[in-house]
């Protein structure tokens, strides 16, 4: 049947297809504002064109469709369950009107079905499936309406498009097609549909995600210098690339959810902002030199890993951020902007033979609960470590600017500590150097500024010229080692025996008040110097001030001022030894190995009613300059030498109980004594 001219199917009205397969051919247009009943199968409609004006096509049979679509008023499209709407017309507008689509059958259209206004309103209710639909308008009233499940085939998208998926139900879009650069897909509504992503989504321009709850599943979503924003929380299960600069933007308060395969930076930037959290399941991964991740306001990635080592590549925290999970196997690269925080709340280890380089000044790295240091720590900018414990599993901590610890501090292995020229490093918490474990001062010149104690236990070794500033340096029991000059401005306090080993050449200058002895030995050793302007104090008639080692050691001032004439504070000479400035107000005992030598430099006074005792085996005294003897000067040992300077008796006794060798000189200047034992 040919119907030449132009007819209306008014509202409530209907034209029925009947019989057997036919053709209804159209010279001119029909304008549809009742419907049109196709039930036979096969039944042809071409020519003209249907201009949909409120009106219902009811597809309940296969029906081929060659006639153009056009539409004027908001109208709908039914295809039955099963059934096929075959149209091959040309591209079909849908304007600035509602089309609907329902039936639970397929829209198979060979061009496209276009949403070409910014009102224009697709509403797919039960179609199953449609073939071609193009987004070329910015939609800005209308939109695409998924309320039943439902699949298209071929999406394309040079406009900007509104998607809303209804709660439970989901859209399918078979093929890849982009976002552009400059236009954006919005996911509006209720919340709680999927967006099914059969092959590639690229995203060039923005995804927006405004309908709580909404899911992105399947296929690929790639990031190609686009954003996506997550006002709302959403999930994405797709496969996420990274292919140019791109955003991720997350509202606060909101959190997107990751749960696709790990993605990887690639040698381009991304930037997490918005103030929410981006629940990642798999790895955020540096796998390229130059991969960039930008943390400028979001509030929380769940996992983050450096897989390969770090050149032009960063991690940028410009806000305070937290990474739930850091995974650092290569190495990494972090600039921290000043007064920032990032903060890692899972432990983590800095593996060995790699490093975490802290750019950026006056930033905080935070500690939630561990970071095992088996690598190396470069604070490169003025950087704060904080919280949580820092453990030194033969770690390096590389202080290239002023920087600050505030972590605890524990030694399951050694540690070192390499501090610049003229820089310092501030410890503020309590730590302790363990027994059998070693931690080492390196680079040049640098100041350790302790604020609390630091308690030595095991060893600590000074390499190079170094300075200890502040607190307290605790030894108890370990070994100060010192291979270079060094300063120590801190309060020394000794709680158990302990060594203070000094190579030969060098000079350790201790500013940081008396150095209490109290009733245990305290060891020198190495053959260099301790210079210290406030006294070495043997305070303890217990206490043991002992020279040690193959070369004399030298202390530059001590002071004894404990004991009794039964039980006094030792000078034990192991080795030979040098006392430059001896003040000795109490009692003493002087307990030689055999041949070696305690080297007096300056005048001293042994006041009256006090003794020196010589003990242990033959040994020399040599004095450098004058003893003031007013008390008594015991040498009950065998071949004692008291050589050097003079000894002054000032009414005091020299008491020789054994064979004794004495070529200091005597003088007198009140009445004095000499008492030799019978046969010596």
């Amino acid at each position: 049947l040919t119907i030449e001219q132009a007819f209306d199917l008014p509202t409530g009205k209907q034209m029925k297809i009947a019989g057997a397969a036919g053709t209804l051919t159209l010279g001119d247009n029909m304008t549809l504002a009742g419907t049109l009943n196709l039930p036979v199968a096969n039944t042809n409609i071409s020519g003209g064109t249907v201009t949909l004006n409120g009106g219902t096509v009811q597809v309940d049979a296969d029906t081929n469709f060659s006639s153009n679509l056009a539409q004027q008023a908001n109208s709908s499209i039914v295809v039955a369950d099963g059934k096929k709407l075959n149209y091959s017309g040309s591209e079909f507008n849908v304007g600035a009107q509602m089309l609907t689509l329902s039936g639970a059958g397929d829209f198979v259209n060979t061009n496209n079905l276009t949403l070409n206004d910014p009102a224009s309103y697709l509403k797919l209710n039960g179609i199953a499936k449609v073939s071609k639909v193009s987004v070329s308008a910015d939609s800005t009233t209308g939109k695409l309406e998924i309320a039943q499940d439902s699949i298209i085939e071929t999406f394309s998208h040079s406009g900007s498009s509104r998607i809303d998926i209804a709660d439970t139900k989901t859209l399918t879009l078979n093929n890849a097609f982009e976002i552009p650069a400059g236009k954006s897909m919005e996911l509006p509504g209720a919340g709680g549909g999927t967006l099914s992503l059969a092959d590639k989504l690229t995203l060039s321009g923005t995804l927006k995600l405004k309908a709580a709850d909404d899911t992105i599943k399947d296929g690929t979503l790639s990031l190609k210098g686009g954003t996506i924003e997550a006002s709302q929380d959403a999930s994405i299960a797709s496969t996420l690339l990274h292919e140019a600069n791109s955003e991720v933007n997350v509202s606060s308060g909101k959190v997107l959810s990751y749960s696709g395969t790990a993605l990887d930076i690639g040698a381009f930037a991304l930037t997490l902002s918005g103030g929410g959290k981006f629940a990642n399941s798999t790895d955020l991964k540096f796998n390229n030199p130059a991969s960039v991740l930008n943390l400028n306001g979001i509030n929380e990635v769940s996992k983050v890993s450096f897989p390969v080592s770090l050149q032009a590549g960063a991690l940028n925290i410009v806000q305070d951020a937290t990474i739930q999970s850091l995974t650092h196997a290569g190495e990494s690269r972090i600039n921290i902007s000043s007064a920032k925080t990032l903060t890692v709340t899972d432990d983590f280890n800095v593996p060995s033979n790699k490093s975490m380089v802290l750019n950026g000044a006056g930033g905080s790295l935070e500690i939630g609960n561990k970071l095992t240091l088996e690598g190396t720590i470069s604070m490169k900018e003025q950087s704060i470590l904080k919280g949580g414990t820092l453990a030194f599993d033969s770690g390096i901590v590389s202080v290239e600017k002023d920087s600050t610890i505030s972590s605890a501090i524990t030694h399951p292995a050694s540690s070192t500590f390499e501090i610049a020229s003229g820089k310092r490093l501030t410890m503020q918490t309590d730590f302790e150097v363990p027994a059998e474990r070693q931690m080492n001062l390196t680079g040049s010149n640098g100041v350790l500024d302790l604020q609390n104690t630091l308690t030595l236990s095991g060893t600590m070794e000074f390499a190079v010229p170094q300075t200890l500033d502040n607190g307290t340096l605790k030894l108890n029991g370990g070994t100060l080692s010192v291979k270079d000059d060094l300063t120590i401005s801190s309060a020394i306090a000794h709680s158990l025996d302990s060594t203070v080993d000094i190579s030969s050449g060098s000079t350790l200058i201790h500013s940081g008040g008396a150095l209490n002895i109290g009733a245990r030995t305290l060891t020198f050793s190495g053959g260099g110097t301790f210079t210290n302007a406030d006294k070495l104090v043997l305070n303890d008639a217990g206490g043991v001030l002992e020279f040690a080692g193959d070369t004399a050691t030298t202390v530059s001032h001590v002071n004894i001022n404990s004991g009794d004439t039964t039980n006094a504070p030792t000078l034990k000479m192991a080795s030979n030894g040098v006392i430059k400035n001896l003040t000795h107000t109490e009692f003493s005992e002087i307990n030689f190995a055999n041949g070696k030598t305690l080297t007096i430099e300056q005048a001293f006074d042994l006041p009256t009613g006090k003794q020196m005792k010589i003990a242990g085996a033959a040994g020399t005294l040599t004095l450098g300059d004058n003893m003031t003897l007013a008390g008594t000067l015991n040498l009950p040992v065998a071949n004692t030498n008291i050589s050097g300077g003079t000894v002054t008796l000032n009414g005091g006794t020299v008491q020789v109980d054994a064979d004794t060798n004495f070529s200091s000189n005597l003088a007198q200047q009140a009445n004095s004594s000499i008492v030799v034992a019978d046969g010596k």
